[in-house]
Formats: structure tokens, sequence, C-alpha cells
């Protein structure tokens, strides 16, 4: 479409630009979307935090519901709580008719595992995000490919023996050989993504992680699982 002819001009087409356009399609509007490379939507976990801290204190309760504690500038205060929980409603909408279903919000915010081995607080999250799996599992595998540099499972576990929930889960530290053989810099994420959108990455994967992991509770893997099939 023409940008000359659209109501709508949305630069970046991160969460909150792609938001933005569908919003603004949903009312009727023409809208253009304008953005350079793929960005980190693609490798992103999926999950919307919504409010997991206020003045350095994690959220205790409903994430909705701390909104009231915030600074009257604050843009969720200049909303209100019902128009925030309105936008989560319309995102948990756009997704689940892609195929793509977040876990609804609880009582208290989700705590998500993350790549520096912390559990973060999240509002919505997808169910391979679930930080009760992680709470559940006494055998939890921590998995990256050779060549990865962004994840290392040895900090990761590191950290997540800081936490005293998590303590007496037996932890392993697994290395995958890298499908992508010999390569002239490191390999990234969004790399094995698009490889694993191909059916023989798929197999790999598969195959892979049936030979290291096999006993294993839960499998904890770094953001690889496919940028259009989202295994």
């Amino acid at each position: 479409m023409n940008k000359r002819n659209s109501d709508v001009l949305v630069i970046g087409a991160g969460m909150s630009g792609l938001v933005a356009a569908l919003a603004a399609a949903r009312r009727g509007r023409k809208v253009t979307v304008l953005s350079r490379g793929v960005g980190a939507l693609a490798i992103g976990s999926g999950c919307v935090d919504i409010l997991g801290y206020v003045n350095g204190q994690a959220v205790s309760g409903h994430p909705l519901d701390a909104i009231e504690s915030l600074p009257e500038t604050h843009p969720y205060r200049l909303l209100g709580r019902d128009r925030v929980a309105e936008a989560c409603s319309f995102l948990e909408e756009v997704c689940a008719a892609q195929g793509l279903s977040l876990l609804p919000m609880k009582e208290n915010n989700r705590l998500v595992p993350s790549i520096m081995g912390t559990l973060k607080p999240s509002g919505l999250c997808p169910a391979s995000a679930d930080g009760d799996l992680l709470l559940k599992a006494k055998r939890v595998a921590v998995v990256t490919i050779g060549g990865l540099r962004d994840c290392q499972p040895n900090l990761i576990i590191k950290q997540f023996r800081r936490y005293p929930a998590l303590r007496s889960i037996e932890f392993t530290e697994v290395v995958l050989p890298s499908p992508l053989g010999k390569t002239h810099r490191n390999i990234t994420a969004l790399d094995l993504a698009r490889y694993v959108d191909r059916p023989e990455g798929v197999f790999w994967l598969a195959d892979a992680l049936k030979k290291a992991c096999g006993r294993q509770d839960l499998i904890l893997l770094p953001p690889v699982c496919g940028v259009r099939n989202f295994l």
C-alpha cells in the first residue's frame, strides 16, 4: 500500500508498532507499517510483563491492581486500569486468532525463567515459558548450541541456584553440536530459528534433544524454535 493513501503510518514493527497497527486496522483505518530488518520480536519470549515492579519492589497480587500505586504521570495511571485490561484482552484475542495463545493473567505475576538465569515476573506468556513448569520439575536440562555465545548454561544454572525454590532441582548443562557447521562468525539464535523453520532443522533439533535430554523433566532452550513455525 502506498503510504500516501494511508490513514495511519506506523514506524517500527516491534510489539508496540504491530499492536498499534492492528488496533487501527480493526477500526477500519488503512495502515502502513514501515520497518527495517526483523528486530528482536522474532526471537522474543512472547511474554508481556504488564507490571512486574513498582518502586523497585516486586508486585504482590494482580499486576493490574498495582497500577494505582504508580506515579500519576505514569502511562498506566493516565490510561487507567480498565483500559490497560482492555489492551491486554485485545492482545490475547489477536494472538489466539493466530494460534499463539497466551496463558491468562493470574492473581499474581507468573515467574518466567530468563536466559540470564533469573525469574522474571510477567503478566502474559505462552505456555512454553510458564515458570510454574520449572518450579514443579526435579531434573532440568539447560541447553545451548555450540557457537551460540548469548546463551551460557553454566551462568544460568549458577543464577537459578540463588533462588530457594530452585535449589532442590538437578540441573544439567547440555551443549548441542551446531547444525550449521563451521561459520565465519558466531551464530545467533535467529540463525538457528531460521534453520529450525525447515524440515531438516526440526528433525535435527528433535533428534539432538532426544539423545541429550531423554530423561529430563524439563528442557530450557534459547529462542531457536523457529521464526514461522513456532514449535
